[in-house]
Order: C-alpha cells, then structure tokens, then sequence
C-alpha cells in the first residue's frame, strides 16, 4: 500500500452534528459529530460560535442541531 491511515468519525443517532449550549450548562458550547464534515463547515460553525460567545445566538438557524434533541426528559 502507498497509504494506510485510520481515523474515526464522529456520528449522532439523527445524522446531525451537535451545535449549541449544553442543557443546563449555559457557559458551555459544543460542537461534534460532524462525521468528517466538519472541515469543510469550518467557517459557518466557527462564525456560529462566536456568535453564541458574544450574543447567546446566532442568526441561524441551528435549532435541530441543538444538543437538547437528545434529552428524553426536557
């Protein structure tokens, strides 16, 4: 072989990456499972975060990325 490599993605039960405030951790953002996308959305989500630094939100719209979705009680 010319090139062996191993890597691992990153994968949510949905398919969606995980973007925002943890529940009940409001100082606290993630951002994951982006599956090896997550290079390529590198600007958007880096903009996305410091919007939700600086404001608490952002002007898009990230609401079915929240990491809220995966809460059974909410």
């Amino acid at each position: 072989p010319i090139r062996i490599s191993s890597y691992m993605d990153g994968f949510t039960s949905d398919h969606n990456p995980i973007v925002g405030f943890l529940p009940r951790q409001h100082n606290i953002i993630a951002m994951g499972g982006f599956s090896g996308h997550g290079f390529k959305m590198a600007p958007l989500m880096g903009k996305i975060a410091t919007d939700l630094i600086i404001h608490g939100d952002t002007e898009h719209d990230i609401k079915f990325l929240s990491p809220e979705r995966f809460l059974t009680h909410k």
